[in-house]
């Protein structure tokens, strides 16, 4: 069965699937990460293509959906998430190993 999950505001996830709706908030969906269920704040075509600005690298979704992080090991920086908008500036970024 299919599933889809769109942002409706800042803070609130809706899930549909052929049955039934779901809107959960942020806050829901940091609960169910903490029983290991896990809701995708960033799109998987998102993630394809975004690269890192600093070194042109893959990035990859932070367990915790926190941040995007850079798969160079060389660069490690993580982008922040905020509002479920990665911010991806190199000023922006921390260092994560």
């Amino acid at each position: 069965m299919t599933e889809t999950m769109s942002v409706l505001t800042p803070g609130f996830i809706e899930l549909k699937n052929k049955r039934q709706t779901v809107c959960l908030s942020q806050q829901a969906n940091s609960l169910l990460y903490e029983f290991g269920v896990s809701i995708m704040a960033i799109s998987p075509e998102l993630l394809e293509i975004l690269r890192c600005p600093k070194c042109k690298s893959k990035i990859e979704l932070k367990a915790d959906q926190s941040g995007l992080k850079c798969t160079n090991p060389e660069c490690s920086l993580v982008y922040p998430i905020r509002d479920e908008i990665p911010v991806m500036l190199v000023d922006e970024a921390t260092v994560e190993k």
